[in-house]
């Protein structure tokens, strides 16, 4: 019985998974295509995606930080070390 190489099906596997990568892209570069169309830049849409999102973290982390002032305040005076 004759054994094969593994050294084939991983360079075939390798070029098929060459092949679809390049489908991917091609598939999305024809996305983005569509939607420059449409008047929807893609990085426009990306940096108000990136601001948005910063500004919702600085929110909930100023909150949280207002939050833990106010239980450590508490907390400070429950103990008998108030001011």
């Amino acid at each position: 019985m004759c054994q094969r190489s593994p050294r084939p099906a991983g360079r075939r596997w390798r070029l098929r998974a060459r092949a679809r990568s390049v489908r991917h892209y091609q598939h999305a570069q024809q996305i983005l295509e569509r939607l420059r169309r449409l008047g929807i830049d893609y990085d426009d849409v990306v940096q108000r995606l990136e601001d948005e999102g910063v500004a919702a973290f600085e929110a909930s982390w100023d909150r949280l930080r207002a939050q833990l002032a106010t239980t450590l305040r508490a907390t400070d005076r429950g103990a008998g070390h108030g001011r």
